[in-house]
């Protein structure tokens, strides 16, 4: 079973602020990072790349001079045979209903959301593990690909 952590909306821009704790266990045994943008600083990769390799989008919080590398605006991707676009703000689903995707990755809400619909089979908004709403803890996505799909919230 290939494993999935998608993140979002961490917004950590001091250098000494580590990772939660939490993220890092719910992380623990992935197989890749998705990272839905809204980074702020260059940090956050580098410790979440030390749990595994790490994909990544810029949202609007995200200074390219903050960054040693370049992040695009989105990005889709095959993972095990799932198609899966990345945005930082989720685009208008009619309008990608050419792409054929299996999974919409999103972010920007800071609220966790998992979604059906007919256009994209599976919506994802992990919410922020550092931000979280007043009416939600800090969350992240866990995504188990197999021959189906499973995506868990998981409450920090």
């Amino acid at each position: 079973m290939y494993k999935v952590g998608i993140i979002s909306d961490t917004r950590m821009s001091d250098p000494g602020q580590p990772l939660p704790a939490r993220v890092k266990e719910a992380f623990s045994g992935v197989d890749l990072i998705i990272h839905a943008g809204n980074i702020t600083k260059e940090f956050v990769l580098v410790a979440l790349e030390a749990i595994a390799p790490v994909v990544a989008v810029r949202g609007a919080l995200d200074d390219p001079a903050d960054f040693s590398r370049e992040l695009p605006t989105s990005k889709v991707m095959d993972v095990q045979g799932f198609k899966i676009g990345i945005y930082n703000q989720r685009p208008d689903i009619q309008a990608l209903a050419s792409e054929k995707l299996s999974i919409l990755v999103s972010g920007n809400t800071c609220l966790p959301k998992i979604q059906e619909t007919e256009t994209i089979p599976l919506l994802l908004d992990p919410g922020s593990p550092t931000i979280p709403s007043k009416h939600a803890r800090g969350s992240v996505i866990l995504l188990k690909i197999d021959k189906l799909v499973f995506s868990y919230i998981i409450k920090l």
